[in-house]
């Protein structure tokens, strides 16, 4: 008798704990088809990686003392705590995109491919244009611990060297000069240069010139790639007349303070 109240203590026990841990794990899951397979570039590695990389990007340059509010999308709530995320395999979307759904809100991480680089390329909730349609599997599942902010990864390679090279060659040869050449050009001698360091999948990156008497200068440059060559333009930007007079907690201070801190490229105009 007392052998039979040890086991049906012990199924119950058994059936309690196999509960529990289905009530914690309900959103990970299991995948839909352990046979379906990823995209090609994609992997389970790059995948939480690159959502990694984009959580810590988004801390990095979109902190809520400077936004001023706190949107369901808002990583920051979640600083050294864990997400669990699931990969999303849409049957009618482009080969080349995922959808990373969240625990923490009814909204998506969209991961896309560019030369073989996995990125996050921004968020979609369910009542916004973009919200993808139709049927999808999950293929895969993980959690990230949510880290302090810090620089990003930014990455190196051949091919972002060459574009380095393109954007120092229009910052020296085309934005100094026509500085040089202006009404104030007296003023813009011996101006700093800042190319604030980018991934190398993107079209652009964040130019600042910095007059020894406190005014700064804004530009984009963007890039363009043909045939193997790659040369780099600017476009129309801003000026600020004493950025650090600025509240720390301004935009443009931020972005100033932030772009310069993380340059990959530095160089006077007369040199």
């Amino acid at each position: 008798m007392k052998n039979r109240a040890l086991i049906l203590f012990l199924l119950i026990s058994n059936i309690l704990i196999l509960a529990s841990c289905s009530s914690i794990d309900s959103f990970r899951g299991k995948n839909d088809n352990n046979h379906v397979l990823l995209p090609e570039g994609f992997s389970h590695e790059n995948i939480k990686s690159a959502t990694k990389e984009y959580i810590n990007y988004q801390l990095w340059v979109n902190p809520i003392r400077i936004t001023g509010t706190v949107s369901e999308k808002s990583f920051e709530p979640y600083i050294n705590q864990i997400i669990d995320f699931k990969v999303r395999k849409y049957d009618d979307m482009p080969e080349k995109e995922l959808y990373i759904e969240t625990n923490i809100g009814e909204w998506l991480i969209l991961l896309k491919i560019k030369d073989g680089i996995v990125y996050g390329d921004g968020r979609v909730a369910k009542d916004e244009p973009g919200w993808p349609q139709g049927k999808y599997r999950v293929v895969s599942n993980f959690s990230v611990l949510v880290e302090e902010p810090h620089k990003p990864n930014y990455g190196s390679s051949p091919r972002k060297e060459k574009m380095i090279v393109a954007a120092e060659e229009y910052l020296r040869f085309v934005l100094c000069e026509d500085f040089a050449k202006g009404t104030e050009s007296e003023k813009w001698k011996g101006a700093r240069v800042y190319l604030a360091d980018f991934y190398e999948y993107e079209d652009g990156a964040s130019a600042w010139i910095v007059r020894n008497d406190g005014v700064v200068s804004y530009t984009p440059v963007g890039f363009v790639e043909k045939d193997a060559t790659i040369k780099a333009g600017g476009a129309k930007g801003f000026e600020i007349e004493a950025v650090e007079s600025l509240d720390p907690n301004d935009l443009a201070r931020f972005m100033y303070e932030r772009d310069t801190g993380d340059a990959v490229l530095q160089f006077t105009c007369d040199s």
